[in-house]
Formats: C-alpha cells, sequence, structure tokens
C-alpha cells in the first residue's frame, strides 16, 4: 500500500504548481497601460531654435554654429529686409544666396510676413495680403519645400489673425506665455498656430537657457527659443560665446532632447495625434497592440505594468525592452501593424496537455 501512495505525494504536488504558475502569470488586462510617446528615439522633449528678422549674422554665425553642434534651425525672413526695402533700406540682411544655401544644408526657412508690420493693427485685406504675399514669394526663393512656419510680427496677434494664418501656415509663434505658466508646449494640446516661444537675450544668464532646456526635457514638453542678432547691433542680441554654450549643454544631453526646426516637430505632432494606438487582452492573458496607420516613423511605446512582460512583433521576434523614467518603452517594429505584450516566464500549457497529464497521473495511479 505504501508503494501505491508514494507517486500520489510526488505527482499531485507538480499538478497543483503547473496550475498555480500558469495562473499566477497571467496578470490582468487592467494591469497593463501602453502609449505612443510623440518625440523620436529616446527623446523625452523636443526643442526647436529660432531666429527672426534675417540679421547678416544669423547667415554668418548662427548656421555654422548650429551645424557644428548636428542642429537645423528655423530662420523668420522678412522679405522687404532682403532686399533691403521700405524701413529696411539701411538694414540688410545676408546676401539671398546665403539664405538659398542654408536652407539647402536643412534649415528651415519661414515667414515673418513681408513688411513686419503688426498684423492686428491694419485692415483685413492688408493683413491677408501679409501673409499670402510673404508665403508666394519665399516659397520661390527656396523651391522644393513648402513655407508652412510663420512667426508673428512683434508676437502679436489676435483670434482672427491667427485664423487666417491658419489658412496659409501650419505653425504661427507667438511669444512669451502668461508670468507663472511654462514657457514650453504640450505636445498634446497646444494649437500649433499659436506656439510659446522662450526669448534669448543678452541681460539674461545664460545658465537660465539650460534650466529652461531641462525643465522642458523633465515634462515631455517642446520649447521653442527665439533669437535675434548674435554680436550685432539689434534687438535682443546674444553673443556668440553664449549661444555656443548653451548649444554645447544641448549637445551634451546626448538626444535626450530633440533638437530640430519647427516645421519638423510640428509634421510629427500632427502625425502623432492622429495615430491611434489600440491595445486588445487575449484570453491567455497577452495584449495584442495594434497601430491603425503604422508608417515608417521612429515610434517609441511606453509601457506601465506590473509583473515582468516581454514584446514580440508580428514574426515572433522578440523586440528590446529599455527602461526610462520609470517605465519600460521598445521601438514600435517598422512598418508593422501589430505586437504583442506576454507575461515573462508564461508557461504555456494547452487544453489537450491537461488531458496528457491526467494520463500520466492517472497512470501512476494504482
Amino acid at each position: 500500500m505504501c508503494r501505491s501512495q508514494q507517486p500520489v505525494r510526488s505527482i499531485v504536488p507538480v499538478w497543483i504548481l503547473l496550475a498555480g504558475t500558469l495562473l499566477s502569470s497571467r496578470p490582468a488586462a487592467a494591469q497593463v497601460q501602453v502609449s505612443l510617446q510623440p518625440w523620436p528615439g529616446k527623446a523625452q522633449g523636443a526643442l526647436s531654435i529660432t531666429f527672426d528678422d534675417a540679421y547678416p549674422s544669423q547667415a554668418a554665425v548662427a548656421m555654422p554654429l548650429l551645424e557644428a553642434h548636428g542642429f537645423r534651425g528655423t530662420f523668420y525672413l522678412i522679405v522687404d529686409r532682403l532686399f533691403q526695402r521700405g524701413k529696411y533700406e539701411d538694414l540688410p540682411s545676408a546676401p539671398l544666396a546665403d539664405w538659398q544655401a542654408g536652407f539647402r544644408r536643412g534649415h528651415e526657412m519661414g515667414s515673418h510676413t513681408w513688411t513686419h508690420v503688426g498684423l492686428d493693427t491694419v485692415s483685413a485685406a492688408h493683413m491677408q495680403e501679409e501673409l499670402r504675399a510673404a508665403k508666394e514669394a519665399l516659397e520661390g526663393f527656396f523651391p522644393g519645400a513648402p513655407i508652412t512656419s510663420l512667426a508673428y510680427p512683434f508676437s502679436a496677434a489676435d483670434e482672427g489673425v491667427m485664423q487666417e494664418a491658419a489658412r496659409y501656415y501650419v505653425t504661427g509663434r507667438l511669444g512669451p506665455p502668461p508670468a507663472g505658466e511654462p514657457p514650453y508646449n504640450d505636445p498634446a494640446t497646444a494649437a500649433l498656430i499659436g506656439l510659446r516661444a522662450f526669448f534669448l537675450c543678452t541681460g539674461q544668464d545664460p545658465q537660465l537657457w539650460n534650466e529652461t532646456a531641462d525643465h522642458t526635457l523633465q515634462d515631455g514638453g517642446w520649447l521653442v527659443e527665439a533669437l535675434h542678432p548674435i554680436d550685432e547691433a539689434g534687438y535682443c542680441q546674444v553673443r556668440e560665446q553664449d549661444l555656443a554654450a548653451h548649444l554645447d549643454y544641448l549637445a551634451n544631453l546626448g538626444g535626450q532632447l530633440w533638437v530640430a526646426p519647427v516645421g519638423q516637430v510640428a509634421a510629427r505632432l500632427l502625425h502623432w495625434r492622429a495615430a491611434q494606438l489600440l491595445s486588445t487582452p487575449l484570453a491567455d492573458g497577452r495584449v495584442r497592440l495594434h497601430l491603425a496607420e503604422p508608417a515608417n516613423e521612429d515610434w517609441q511605446v511606453k509601457l506601465s505594468a506590473t509583473g515582468s512582460w516581454k514584446v514580440v512583433d508580428e514574426h515572433g521576434q522578440l523586440l528590446p525592452l529599455s527602461a526610462a523614467g520609470g517605465a519600460l518603452s521598445f521601438e514600435w517594429p517598422t512598418g508593422q501593424a501589430s505586437a504583442t505584450l506576454e507575461p515573462a516566464g508564461i508557461t504555456a500549457i494547452s487544453v489537450s496537455n491537461w488531458g496528457q497529464i491526467k494520463e500520466i497521473f492517472w497512470a501512476r495511479t494504482p
């Protein structure tokens, strides 16, 4: 009798252990949260460096500085100043050929209107002409890409101006926000035709520029920096050495802050806002993820979940997970529509296997 009881004592605990492992390794779907991140790669925020008024030093000094750090900027040009007309008769700009060369090297050219008049101070017809004519002229000077970015003269625009601007441009840059509000833009809610900006000027402690970039990074925002002349007379000038030190600081962040022209950031945000990442819990404890419109974008997916998980693509290949900001993230497989979250260490036992286990059990039990 002792021989017949021994198999029962050895098999039953194994059966219970298998069942317990299966049940405990299938977390409820509610324990998993996923979100598509707005920024590319490992970036946790974005920053655009912009320049107003077509000062000569922007082409001669700012462009080479940006390029030396691997960055590209947005330059808001006044059409009249490019040709020293009207109130700019005695205020030269860089030669048009220099701006065109910068454009070919990847810098964005934007509109600062035709004459730099306050758009909220003129007639509706005049305001419309400033917006439309400047865009058409600049697109003729810089063929190959539409002019989609605007900086409002004097950082001023009422609701009517912004509505009209939206007919011609994707983005419109204003000035700093009211006191007490963050200087950066929220990627999910910011009105692209009314972007807030952070002005860099001599007289400020350049350390403030770096600290503002840090705050943007911490909160996952988009900071639009606004500059004017570098080491030349003009509104809100900055020193070349201060700008160079700031660019050094941004470069040393190692890609945590994505530095790109305004138009490039805006295009990505529009795509991100339209994207849909859907999650569907499966009966076996896995979670199926589906990207409604897969594209050749560098998307990062943030994963917040209890327990341990792994991610596989449509072909069953394991995707690497990385830790950032107290959560896990993975790069969405390019060109694929779906991926699957699986509890790490799940014991995959099909229903048919239970019959085999029971047969083994009863075969060893007299």
